[in-house]
């Protein structure tokens, strides 16, 4: 089976989906008899990530004109030529939309889109101007053309229906591989600073962005700090410039400005080392499709405040997560339980969600599920376990 992956970025432009995207098609490309090729546009990042594929064989195209839309003659030029079995779109409201649309009319063949949370209704109302214009233009129809939506939890499955899409659907979560040793010197020097003093980490890791309500999360820490001063707030990640600089004037403005830090954005070694390097993660959004934020904290087994909005509530099932709104009021207090908690209820806590992550979240197992979603679209017979109508 020859797969194409399509995508606005393969690069870490894309945030957590680049890396969903790349290990779910390395771990299909471990599978027999499967092989994957890659498709997306290029970015000032591509060069830099193209070794993290590794041996798949990865074809751009320069953008022309405004970089959000995505519009490439030469990787519609590219996408003309490629012949793969079946080609999975890893994005929604980009030209990459438009692109898989013309392959399928081209190539008579099933593509299959994941949606990555970018049906939730707080994503949904994010630019919602110019989602509007997409769905009208282009989105609605290459949705409807599409073989089978993936999506990763039952609440993406309602998202999606409650859009007006009626299926199929696999719910498929995603994958993450288990972290091994790490040594502390490949971590952010303010990291290493903070453990060498004998500090505490709370960690938020990820795309700095409004929807993860990272300036409540600040603000919940200023006000349960001032009672745990071993403990250090730890923000890496990359986003708008304008963004980040609220983000730190806030921080500037609190009264634990000198516990509060901006790592900046962290990749490979240095993002598994300040992983290692916490004690505690949070991610208080107030939208998310999968957070691979979460599984690689509960991977790391690390300790996690989260939202209901993340998606993950095998989390608090089996007793890996705190559960918070996303008021700063309720944030602080899950902050103010965990860092009372002991170490040791800290460390069995952690241990819970590396469980979870060994027993439900494993890319080969991912990819499997994944494959057979593929070969059921191209083969026809009974749908898979994971398809729903």
């Amino acid at each position: 089976m020859n797969i194409g992956f399509l995508s606005p970025s393969l690069s870490r432009v894309l945030g957590g989906i680049f890396e969903i995207e790349r290990d779910l098609a390395l771990a299909l490309d471990a599978l027999p008899d499967t092989r994957v090729t890659a498709y997306g546009l290029m970015d000032h990042e591509t060069a830099n990530d193209a070794p993290a594929w590794r041996h798949i064989p990865c074809h751009v195209g320069a953008i022309r004109g405004v970089r959000a839309f995505g519009y490439s003659p030469q990787l519609r030029a590219i996408m003309a030529r490629a012949d793969e079995d079946i080609l999975h779109l890893h994005s929604l409201w980009t030209y990459t939309s438009v692109l898989a649309l013309a392959w399928k009319q081209r190539t008579g063949r099933p593509y299959v889109t994941t949606a990555n949370g970018m049906l939730e209704p707080w994503a949904l109302n994010n630019s919602v101007l110019k989602k509007r214009a997409a769905a009208l233009f282009y989105e609605r129809r290459a949705l409807r053309a599409l073989g089978c939506l993936h999506v990763n939890t039952v609440s993406e499955l309602e998202s999606a229906r409650a859009f007006g899409l009626q299926g199929p659907f696999c719910i498929i979560p995603n994958g993450v591989a288990l972290s091994g040793p790490v040594t502390m010197d490949k971590a952010p020097a303010i990291v290493q600073s903070i453990r060498a003093a004998g500090g505490q980490i709370m960690l938020q890791l990820g795309r700095l962005h409004p929807k993860k309500n990272i300036a409540a999360a600040i603000e919940a820490f200023a006000q349960v700090a001032p009672a745990h001063p071993n403990w250090h707030f730890v923000i890496a990640g990359w986003g708008d410039d304008g963004y980040r600089k609220a983000l730190e004037q806030q921080a500037q403005n609190s009264q634990v400005a000198s516990r509060i830090h901006f790592a900046g954005p962290v990749f490979g070694e240095e993002k598994a080392a300040t992983l290692a390097a916490a004690h505690a993660f949070i991610l208080a959004s107030h939208s998310e499709g999968f957070p691979m934020a979460i599984l690689e904290a509960f991977a790391n087994a690390l300790p996690v405040i989260m939202t209901r909005h993340c998606n993950l509530h095998s989390g608090f099932d089996v007793g890996a997560a705190i559960d918070v709104g996303p008021k700063a009021h309720e944030i602080a207090r899950g902050m103010a339980d965990m860092l009372a908690a002991s170490d040791q209820d800290r460390r069995a806590m952690g241990a819970k969600g590396r469980g979870l992550v060994e027993q439900r979240f494993s890319w080969n197992h991912v990819a499997q599920d994944m494959r057979a979603v593929y070969a059921w679209l191209l083969g026809g017979g009974s749908p898979p376990a994971s398809v729903v109508s």
